[in-house]
């Protein structure tokens, strides 16, 4: 059985490992990576410490077992984000040597100044935005439908008319997934679609 929780900073450790072993397409990303940390600090972090982030934990009788993350203003959580989260972690960073991080640890530290991928009328349009990541042991149950829901609720009583997403073009089932609760692609970066979907207060689904 599931349940779905908020998510609090004491969640990161077991937040962080589910960004990880999700980390390459949904499959297990750790032995690409040296720093385990760095998924983490980029999708997960920032929408469980930072308050315009919205963060929900799946939680079953063995522990965290996926979350599902999410703004209601992305401008906001990305003003945000630079101040109070990217800013800090530069710092840590810097005193780093790159030699020693894997290839897939210095894409993922590239994002720490990437510019945000979907564009601003998109997101004038879809102001929300969000990201889910399950445990295999979680998948073909119910739970991101359950989960998504939630978020997508709580995104629309926050004030959000629109929520886009970003999938990976390859990935068929998820982009059948989000298509069953209302997303619709909207624009194609180089190896994703931008999905998206209004929002409504009163009732999501």
């Amino acid at each position: 059985m599931f349940e779905l929780m908020a998510a609090a900073s004491s969640d990161l450790p077991a937040l962080y490992r589910v960004a990880l072993v999700t980390g390459d397409g949904g499959d297990d990303a750790t032995a690409q990576h040296g720093d385990p940390d760095l998924i983490g600090h980029v999708f997960v972090g920032p929408y469980v410490e930072l308050a315009s982030g919205r963060s929900f934990a799946v939680v079953d009788e063995r522990g965290i077992a996926g979350y599902v993350l999410g703004t209601p203003s992305t401008p906001t959580f990305l003003a945000e984000r630079e101040l109070d989260w990217f800013a800090p972690l530069r710092r840590r960073y810097d005193v780093v040597d790159t030699a020693l991080l894997t290839p897939a640890d210095r894409e993922i530290l590239e994002l720490f100044d990437a510019p945000y991928p979907v564009a601003d009328e998109l997101v004038e349009r879809f102001p929300a935005h969000l990201h889910i990541d399950l445990l295999e042991r979680c998948r073909g149950r119910g739970v991101g439908r359950a989960a998504m829901t939630q978020m997508m609720q709580a995104l629309a009583d926050a004030g959000a008319h629109g929520v886009h997403l970003e999938v990976d073009q390859r990935n068929e089932r998820a982009i059948g997934f989000y298509r069953s609760l209302g997303f619709d692609i909207v624009d194609t970066l180089d190896d994703s679609h931008v999905m998206a979907r209004t929002l409504e207060p009163a009732a999501v689904g």
